[in-house]
């Protein structure tokens, strides 16, 4: 199991200045030594999310798989057992839009310049 900073992590810029990304506590993750690419530092400040979204995400996918090798999915019980499947599912999807959102700055269904 990796041992770093926990999340969330926030990324601290003043324009002329160096920038940090900083733990919520305080604790300082990464420092600068030259004016930083915002992207670049964005996507490092959101780690911890994209980690967890990630993680969120293997486990909805891993519970859907099982789901569909349970003896219910395939008797009466199938009908509940969809609705599980799509609880995890969707669990799995809003993980990971938070963490892209994080990631990018850009809310869901935002293109910046994008192709």
């Amino acid at each position: 199991m990796s041992q770093h900073t926990p999340g969330p992590w926030k990324y601290w810029h003043e324009k002329g200045y160096v920038g940090e990304i900083n733990a919520q506590n305080g604790t300082l993750v990464a420092g600068f030594d030259t004016e930083p690419n915002e992207d670049n530092a964005r996507l490092l400040a959101a780690a911890p999310e994209l980690l967890e979204a990630l993680q969120t995400a293997l486990q909805a996918f891993s519970e859907m798989n099982h789901a569909r090798t349970r003896p219910e999915w395939f008797t009466r019980g199938r009908e509940a057992a969809v609705q599980h499947e799509a609880l995890w599912e969707k669990r799995g999807i809003e993980a990971v839009i938070a963490a892209i959102e994080k990631a990018t700055g850009r809310k869901d269904g935002e293109t910046g310049d994008e192709p």
